[in-house]
């Protein structure tokens, strides 16, 4: 259990070598051996992964944010792209966390602001907008919009608008 949870793979001749010396062990001593062993092969096993870690995150790093690109109008989260990725949510927020230090939310709604930004330039409604890109609440957009742009949608597009006349 506890490599799966750091998505390491045991091959079956470590288990079964393990799990072989543990039936055998008599003592306190042997069992703490065993131990002794075993975490210094997880740790050989887990120093050798990391160096293919890196080149893995950024595999599911890429393969989410196309999944986001193709999908983000949809209602979608952590659990449809985990198992888009075929990982655990668990995996995928260590990994987001440790890449960018936002969430899988921030993301996504990051994602989703940038495409209002290009159909608020357009002659769509807001409201509309808002359901175009993913939110199912309108009032929610707005607040999400203007906390990561700093205002909010109908001014972004009053302000785009002037700046749009000025300079024709």
């Amino acid at each position: 259990k506890l490599y799966e949870e750091y998505n390491i793979k045991i091959k079956d001749g470590y288990y079964y070598m393990f799990m072989d010396c543990f039936s055998h062990a008599r003592t306190f001593t042997d069992i703490s051996l065993i131990f002794k062993i075993l975490l210094d092969k997880l740790d050989k096993i887990e120093y050798n992964a990391s160096f293919h870690n890196d080149e893995i995150n950024n595999k599911y790093i890429k393969e989410m944010y196309k999944f986001i690109e193709r999908n983000y109008y949809q209602n979608i989260g952590l659990s449809e792209i985990a198992d888009h990725l075929n990982i655990t949510k668990q995996y995928l927020c260590n990994i987001i966390k440790k890449q960018f230090n936002l969430t899988l939310h921030d993301i996504l709604n990051n994602y989703r602001i940038e495409k209002a930004i290009e159909l608020l330039n357009m002659d769509h409604k807001i409201i509309d907008i808002s359901k175009m890109v993913g939110f199912t609440n309108s009032t929610y957009f707005s607040v999400v919009f203007k906390k990561i742009v700093g205002i909010k949608p109908s001014e972004y597009r009053r302000n785009n608008y002037y700046e749009k006349a000025g300079t024709l």
